[in-house]
């Protein structure tokens, strides 16, 4: 294959795995809520989003480290050691999060479930660092795009047949499991072995270099899902799938932002290594710019038809303008917040990212109970934007400090 046609199909491949990812929740939601109607939306709204949480255990941060691992400090079997020891963590703290919220009956199963399938997403997001970390992302986009739609359609299919979220559930895993088998683990021997790792010296090299992205992670997902939390505890399950159906467009924002960034992210990391300062600015800039007229496209299209599509879309009957128009602006913050945060750990300074994570994180405790049991749906997106902002504000402050220093200390040289 010639370069212009590898890079053609890393666009495409990268791009289709994100839009499917992306557009996965969305359809199941709409589902969910057109066969079974706004309670089950609610409860797979918070299963959901409890899953993507656990997800961040599993996941402990590790891809952005190991796809631009360019020099392989670490071997592929140290990563597969690592993310299959952290998947098992993720699992404990799904059965321990299940127990400590009081969740029984289809709202403990469903949340299990969904677990469980995120949990298969993390294992094969390593075999997807690799392919990437081989400059392969079209391997990567294809297994995610393929096992993600593969997986939807399963559950689509059980929904419209048992109407039963459990058994839909059940099934969106089994496909999951049998695509991963059949395109992951045959296509890895491509690059390398399946191998377990007994360098305990490494295991411990990665947590300490991936720590510090994990709290950021979590935190952030927290941040995110605060709004949902705070629902969860102050208004009922109806109220948790309308905001839910609200907060899917500002998901497009980052989605977009995502796969255009991340076809970059190992030329970022080759410029920063090789000391090119200009061109690495030069694409910041450019992502940064790119995620400014997402935002204003996405709201200027919303404020006019957002309501009327999403209310034929999901089979309801929302009078929300004003907050979708608000989690949008929010959905661009976060987006911004990533592509930062991206850029922060190419120049090996995650650690300074925590000083944003935990200020977001404390102010989200605080704000977001408060305004969700005063205001509302009004208050969760108030607050979902409140905390955005801040974050990508220290972020921001941070990726330039960092550019400044790294650049003088070049100028010194």
């Amino acid at each position: 294959m010639s370069k212009e046609n590898r890079s053609r199909s890393i666009f495409i491949w990268n791009m289709l795995g994100s839009l499917c990812n992306a557009a996965s929740s969305v359809i199941l939601l709409m589902i969910v809520n057109r066969v079974s109607g706004e309670t089950d939306g609610g409860i797979f709204s918070i299963a959901f989003a409890t899953a993507q949480l656990m997800l961040t255990i599993g996941n402990f941060e590790m891809r952005p480290y190991q796809s631009t691992d360019i020099k392989q400090k670490f071997k592929f079997k140290d990563y597969l050691t690592f993310r299959i020891i952290t998947c098992i963590i993720m699992m404990i703290s799904t059965i321990l999060y299940i127990m400590y919220k009081g969740y029984s009956g289809q709202v403990a199963i469903v949340t299990l479930l969904l677990c469980i399938y995120k949990m298969i997403d993390s294992v094969s997001d390593v075999f997807q660092g690799l392919f990437q970390q081989r400059e392969r992302l079209d391997m990567s986009g294809k297994t995610l795009a393929i096992r993600v739609t593969l997986s939807t359609f399963g559950f689509v299919v059980a929904m419209f047949m048992t109407k039963n979220l459990v058994v839909a559930s059940v099934t969106a895993v089994i496909i999951s499991i049998l695509w991963f088998i059949v395109y992951d683990l045959l296509n890895v021997k491509m690059f390398d072995k399946i191998e377990i790792s007994l360098n305990w010296e490494n295991m411990i090299g990665i947590f300490k270099e991936c720590l510090p992205l994990f709290i950021g992670s979590f935190m952030l997902m927290y941040i995110i899902n605060s709004p949902k939390y705070a629902i969860d505890k102050y208004m009922d399950l109806q109220a948790q799938n309308a905001f839910s159906i609200i907060f899917m467009p500002a998901s497009v924002i980052n989605l977009f932002s995502i796969f255009v960034f991340r076809p970059l992210l190992t030329t970022l990391s080759s410029y920063w290594i090789d000391n090119k300062y200009n061109k690495f600015a030069k694409i910041c800039k450019f992502l940064i710019g790119w995620i400014v007229i997402l935002t204003i496209g996405a709201s200027f299209v919303a404020y006019f038809i957002g309501i009327p599509v999403l209310n034929w879309f999901y089979h309801t009957d929302l009078n929300l303008r004003t907050e979708l128009i608000i989690v949008l602006i929010g959905g661009g913050f976060s987006a911004l917040s990533t592509i930062l945060y991206y850029m922060v750990t190419v120049m090996r300074k995650q650690y300074t990212l925590l000083i944003g994570y935990i200020i977001s994180f404390g102010i989200s405790l605080i704000i977001c109970p408060v305004l969700v049991k005063n205001y509302g749906m009004f208050g969760a997106t108030l607050s979902y934007v409140v905390v955005m902002f801040i974050l990508s504000i220290i972020f921001m402050s941070i990726m330039i400090i960092n550019f400044i220093k790294e650049k003088r200390k070049l100028g010194a040289k």
